[in-house]
């Protein structure tokens, strides 16, 4: 019986130990990591970050600039996500189409 409950203490210790470990290896000091959870849209966070194929809209200056040439009509976007001790999140993008597959777009 108390074999049996060494083993189940070093075993819970073994897998609490390396689950940290793990984690603190996973962004160890990189600049700027905390904005990789943002987006220039929520439909791009909620297709878990793979739109960069089929982004087409006036965001595609943030993922893909080859999509603005699918824009047939103006368009624009803006995203604001406040943040901790008083810093935000902006993006602002424009798209407008000049002829068919030439496109003026600015993004910031």
């Amino acid at each position: 019986m108390k074999k049996t409950r060494t083993i189940i203490f070093i075993a819970s210790i073994l897998y609490l130990t390396s689950g940290i470990c793990l984690w603190a290896g996973e962004d160890a000091g990189l600049p700027g990591n905390y904005l990789y959870n943002f987006s220039a849209n929520a439909r791009a966070l909620g297709m878990g970050r793979a739109y960069t194929a089929i982004a087409f809209d006036s965001s595609a200056s943030y993922w893909n600039p080859a999509g603005l040439a699918k824009l047939v009509c103006t368009e624009g976007s803006f995203l604001y996500v406040p943040l901790f001790e008083d810093t935000v999140y902006y993006f602002l993008g424009a798209g407008y189409p000049v002829s068919y597959g030439n496109v003026i777009g600015i993004s910031i």
